[in-house]
Order: structure tokens, then sequence, then C-alpha cells
């Protein structure tokens, strides 16, 4: 006996609601620096987000119900939020990383002129 297939916007909120939970393990992930789980997390909510539009797009060539469509109008929302808000996480450890990569660099620079017995120029620090 087959499992009956949820309706279209069942489906569609369902979707929404595990693209949520996606994001906010990616960000756990990105907060934890796990670069294989960061990108499996973001594999998997692609292919939700796009499940999620397709549910989408069933419900909306159905006849318009207005409470239903702000249900998902809501969810939607919600979804892209916590998608921008994960993103946002994102660039400000690749910002974190950027300026640990200039200060390391920039010691490294200054050590090995200093081992070169050269006398030292200028060193240039990023803040």
């Amino acid at each position: 006996m087959r499992p009956e297939a949820a309706p279209a916007d069942q489906a569609a909120l369902d979707l929404l609601t595990h693209a949520d939970a996606l994001a906010l393990a990616a960000t756990e992930a990105i907060d934890a620096g796990d670069d294989a789980a960061l990108a499996a997390l973001l594999e998997e909510r692609g292919i939700v987000v796009a499940a999620a539009i397709d549910a989408l797009r069933q419900v909306m060539s159905a006849p318009p119900r207005p409470a239903l469509a702000d249900r998902l109008a809501a969810a939607a929302r919600g979804s892209i939020a916590t998608g921008l808000d994960t993103r946002a996480v994102a660039q400000r450890a690749r910002a974190q990383a950027a300026a640990e990569m200039a200060v390391l660099d920039a010691r490294t620079q200054a050590a090995q002129e200093y081992g070169q017995g050269t006398p030292p120029t200028t060193i240039d620090v990023v803040l």
C-alpha cells in the first residue's frame, strides 16, 4: 500500500519549513567551521527550495484561495529571511577569515624580512 501524496499546499509549507531548518543548520556549520557539512546542507537546501517552488507553482495554478496564498507567502518570506540571515553569517565569516589571512600574511612577510638580515622596511597591517 502506497502512502498518499500530500496536497501541494501542505507539501509547499513542509518544504519551506525544511528549507528553514537546513538554513539554520548551515549557519551552525559556518559557526563550527565545518565546510563538508556546510556544502552538503547547502546542496540539500537547493534541492528542497526547488521542490518548494514546484509545489508553489502547482498551488498557484489552482483556483485562488486568499487565506492559503497569504500563508504560503508568509512562509516563503520567512524562508527567504532565514536564507538571508545565513548568507550574512557566511559573509561575516568570510570577512573574518580574510582579516586573519591578512594579519598572517603581514606576520609572515615581517618574519621573512627579519630573517634575511635586511633592515626592516614597512609592515602593512590591515585592521
